[in-house]
């Protein structure tokens, strides 16, 4: 809207307007050289023309309207008697606007500034995302401690010079869990409140501070420290409790590599079990972060404790660099460095078919050094069993054979063997 009023101005008037850009808090001088002019001059904000500041160079008189139009300018205009120029200190968003000076005597328009203020831009910060995590933020006058799941965590308060009596509550509903009365005498602890979680577990000792022994996830949480005579809070406490982490295992994937290049490339994966909440898993290269994953990543919940995490990676069979994959949550980390030649095997990168053709002709050696002896073992075995058994054949044995003379005639091959008879007679045949 800005721009189409200035072109309007400029086209008009035949002034220029400037254009001018400055931060909340900071100053600005709209310059102008009135030396040479001995009249009157008016500077003007805003649509509505309202005068927020007058001269008169005859007179050497200066008025400032810093109520106008509404307050804004208190205390932050200042007009120089000489040239006539307008400062703004400690300008705001509010002194966004058309800025015009004129000459009373002579009506015309002698400049127009538009100003644009900007608001300061803040610090970016860092903060933990607790949408991932059951544990709420820490607030900005709680103590933050983190804790590794079945460590102790005492919550130190120095109380030696307060006589009246303290109580300690856990959580958003604010369970007494322990309590110590005026003087420090008696000690009571309500280890079954809420729910029994912190059974055999307390300790509080004359000083008011609270031990926690072997403490689980479910001592995630708020603690506060009162005093049961004002009601004062005199300390927060909140508690993280988190996972053991294990040790990171890596293995060789079996199936193909995304790259070209599968024949000559190696997949790996790096897995965790167990995780809980905040705990991630990268990759790196010498100290080059090549990967990460963590639990928040998957939009998963942590109460089912068997999640696993895993991340993988391709390699060539000859890289030689360092690759190693962390493990790690705020508290802990754990690295476990891949070793090439131990996870990705020589052959490793053949598919079957390669596999088959390459060792093809050493397993045909192979089959002839080993068939052979075998066949020829077979052989005897087959012939011993054989002769086994044609003796056990004849019990009788080779003494009660008896050898008959043998007496070779000459055969007649022209002559019959018996001579054809005229009359034969035939007798009947009884079968008995």
């Amino acid at each position: 809207m800005y721009d189409v009023i200035l072109f309007c101005l400029w086209s008009l008037s035949g002034v220029l307007s400037e254009s001018v850009s400055v931060t909340e808090g900071d100053s600005v001088t709209l310059s102008v050289d009135l030396t040479e002019i001995k009249d009157r001059i008016l500077w003007k904000f805003g649509a509505h023309d309202v005068v927020i500041a007058e001269m008169n160079a005859e007179h050497n008189n200066i008025r400032l309207y810093e109520d106008r139009p509404d307050g804004r300018f208190t205390n932050r205009l200042e007009l120089n008697l000489h040239n006539g120029s307008l400062t703004i200190k400690n300008i705001s968003t509010k002194h966004s606007g058309l800025y015009q000076v004129f000459n009373t005597s002579s009506g015309k328009q002698l400049n127009i500034f538009n100003i644009t203020v900007y608001a300061r831009l803040t610090v970016p910060v860092i903060t933990r995302d607790s949408s991932s995590s059951s544990v709420s933020n820490c607030v900005s006058s709680s103590e933050c401690v983190s804790v590794t799941e079945g460590d102790s965590v005492t919550l130190s308060v120095d109380l030696t010079e307060m006589k009246d009596g303290i109580s300690w509550k856990f959580g958003a509903h604010d369970v007494v869990i322990a309590e110590m009365n005026a003087g420090h005498k008696n000690i009571s602890l309500y280890e079954d409140r809420p729910d029994g979680r912190f059974r055999g577990r307390l300790k509080l000792d004359h000083t008011g501070s609270l031990t926690i022994n072997n403490i689980t996830l479910t001592h995630s949480g708020l603690y506060q420290v009162i005093n049961t005579n004002t009601e004062n809070q005199l300390n927060i406490f909140n508690i993280t409790v988190y996972a053991h982490l294990s040790v990171p295992v890596i293995s060789r994937v079996s199936s193909q590599c995304s790259s070209s290049s599968s024949s000559s490339c190696c997949c790996v994966l790096c897995s965790v079990m167990n995780v809980s909440h905040d705990v991630s898993v990268s990759w790196y290269k010498g100290k080059s972060l090549l990967s990460s994953i963590s639990v928040s990543d998957l939009n998963i919940s942590v109460s089912d404790l068997n999640i696993r995490l895993s991340l993988p990676l391709e390699v060539e069979y000859q890289d030689t660099n360092t690759y190693r994959c962390v493990v790690n949550n705020p508290i802990t980390n754990h690295t476990q460095h891949l070793h090439i030649t131990h996870v990705c095997q020589v052959c490793s990168g053949l598919n079957i078919t390669q596999l088959c053709h390459k060792c093809s002709g050493f397993i045909v050696v192979m089959c002839c050094a080993v068939v052979g002896p075998v066949m020829i073992v077979a052989a005897l075995l087959i012939f011993c069993r054989k002769h086994t058994h044609t003796q056990q054949q004849d019990p009788a044995g080779e003494d009660e054979i008896t050898y008959a003379e043998t007496t070779f005639c000459k055969r007649q091959t022209h002559q019959p063997r018996c001579a054809v008879e005229d009359d034969v007679v035939y007798s009947g045949v009884m079968r008995i």
